[in-house]
């Protein structure tokens, strides 16, 4: 007979007692340790979902937010048809608040004629009803150069735009034409910026056309932002495409490029001192399939003598569906990591801190925009 065996012999042999009063000690032990690991599970969701966004994040002074796709329509519509205009702002309220210029990608129509969107569908029309709660959260503009402003043709372009303007918010940007026309001019500090809107998904953007606006732009202009759409959707790093595309539109004389589109957040570059955020993902989207397209980047415009800070504030919408809220110090720092390690090594630190400064000097002699 084997020694396991032996000892199973003389387990077996014990008295009834001792056997009864052994099996109640192993049960109270494996209770107590079950006990121990849930609390302590409990207490790291607690901890993580309790603490407040990062200090690293508060923008003091006056700054320009600039958010990716906003879109409202489709399943968006129905949750605020169910818990009211306000609802896809409540988690970023405050934080929008705090700048003095938000600006957004408009993604979608706003036709004569209103339908709800249908489920997995692609031509996105917005009730005009919804959109009095964009500027009373802050949204000062919103963009339309995007592959969805057409949408309903050249006449619910024309319809977005006018009904835009009528609740309040400035407009920039054609999907059909590159033109100063169509160019965004905020103040923010005594400093002004314009910013280009530019459609570059199902349309090719010629280069001299940017050159010429961004030539007119910088008589009257301190900051030249390109405010692009463009990209391969669902790609967490830029494509080769892109990478030319904004080394041409950076040697035409833009001063830094803000991208959307592609529904995740994307690298991060620096060209000739000029940084180039890809790709901002989604603020506002009905996209629930994974942690990329419910996570998205923001990022903050401010000035500091002869410098200008680009300050990213991530923001995340897993909890409630297209109801995003910064991250918190724990998400913040995880996720800048990550951006981190996809991005240029010269600028990877920078990344970390959240901060991306670059130097600064105003381009005109005057004061120009009213």
């Amino acid at each position: 007979m084997s020694r396991s065996k032996k000892q199973s012999g003389r387990d077996s042999l014990a008295p009834k007692g001792a056997r009864d009063h052994a099996l109640k000690r192993y049960v109270k032990s494996e209770l107590f340790w079950l006990l121990v690991v849930c609390l302590g599970a409990v207490a790291v969701f607690a901890l993580t979902r309790s603490i407040p966004a990062s200090d690293e994040t508060a923008i003091t002074g006056d700054s320009i937010l600039f958010v990716g796709d906003v879109m409202l329509a489709r399943n968006v519509e129905r949750l605020m048809n169910e818990h009211g205009s306000y609802y896809p702002y409540k988690g970023v309220r405050d934080m929008l608040a705090e700048h003095e210029q938000v600006i957004g990608n408009f993604e979608a129509s706003i036709p004569e004629l209103h339908r709800p969107t249908p489920s997995f569908t692609f031509r996105f029309s917005v009730s005009p009803d919804i959109l009095a709660a964009l500027p009373r959260v802050g949204f000062t503009a919103m963009t339309l150069a995007n592959n969805h402003s057409y949408d309903y043709g050249e006449g619910g372009y024309l319809h977005t735009r006018d009904t835009l303007i009528r609740e309040g918010l400035a407009t920039g940007g054609n999907p059909m034409k590159i033109s100063a026309d169509e160019v965004l001019y905020r103040r923010i500090a005594d400093t002004d910026i314009a910013i280009i809107p530019i459609h570059a998904t199902t349309v090719t953007p010629v280069v001299a056309d940017i050159r010429e606006v961004l030539a007119l732009t910088a008589e009257k202009s301190d900051l030249q932002v390109v405010f692009i759409h463009w990209g391969t959707e669902y790609e967490s790093v830029s494509d080769s495409a892109q990478q030319t595309f904004a080394h041409a539109v950076i040697d035409a004389g833009a001063d830094a490029i803000i991208g959307h589109h592609p529904h995740v957040v994307q690298n991060i570059e620096e060209y000739r001192g000029t940084p180039i955020f890809y790709s901002l993902g989604n603020f506002i989207f009905d996209q629930y399939w994974n942690t990329e397209v419910r996570e998205g980047l923001t990022v903050a415009i401010s000035f500091e003598e002869d410098r200008v800070h680009y300050t990213l504030i991530p923001v995340s919408s897993m909890e409630t569906k297209s109801q995003p809220r910064p991250m918190n110090r724990i998400e913040r720092t995880q996720f800048l990591d990550v951006l981190a390690a996809k991005s240029e090594d010269v600028i990877a630190d920078a990344i970390r801190n959240g901060s991306i400064v670059e130097p600064f000097a105003r381009r005109k002699s005057e004061t120009l925009i009213d």
